[in-house]
């Protein structure tokens, strides 16, 4: 039983995410931080060793610089880098991310696909168990890999295809977002 109205609450919206129905970047309303808490979290930095386990920009892409994860990933930790890369007019957000109360309701799910929604499935990723949501309208694919207890790698896009987030997810570097 979950006695905590705030925990229960990280776990329904954690839920949500690992569904597909919460896109990883996506800011929710009311849930904003305050504008002097957003100034504050501007101007701080990504986690360097995360940012390690970002892919390199693969030869025909570019990448913008790497930034602290924003929307649901930012509500769960602290510990976040994102970056995201382009192809002509597709585009592809990887994050990397500590938060094991999300590693931890992805790894329910991979445990017991039958909860995953029908357009969902457990596959591997890049040699690692991971969560593919795939919807078509909207077009959005999302990507979870957990690593270890609180390490997560997830990879969305609006206008990519699912190859060509298997190609980026084969350059992370699982060793980064390993338990420290």
């Amino acid at each position: 039983m979950i006695r905590s109205p705030i925990r229960r609450s990280a776990l329904i919206l954690a839920g949500l995410l690992v569904l597909g129905l919460i896109p990883p970047g996506l800011a929710l309303p009311g849930l904003t931080p305050a504008p002097a808490a957003a100034q504050a979290a501007q101007k701080r930095e990504p986690n360097s060793q995360l940012v390690g386990a970002l892919p390199d920009v693969p030869k025909g892409w570019t990448a913008g610089e790497p930034q602290l994860a924003g929307g649901v990933l930012a509500m769960y930790t602290a510990l976040s880098a994102e970056r995201v890369y382009r192809r002509g007019p597709v585009a592809v957000t990887v994050a990397a991310a500590r938060s094991p109360t999300l590693v931890s309701a992805i790894r329910g799910s991979i445990t017991t696909p039958a909860n995953l929604p029908p357009a969902s499935r457990v596959a591997l990723v890049a040699k690692q168990r991971a969560v593919i949501v795939e919807s078509q309208q909207p077009h959005r694919i999302i990507i979870q890999i957990p690593v270890g207890v609180s390490g997560l790698a997830m990879l969305s896009t609006d206008t990519a295809t699912l190859d060509d987030l298997m190609a980026l997810a084969a350059g992370i570097d699982f060793s980064d977002l390993g338990d420290r």
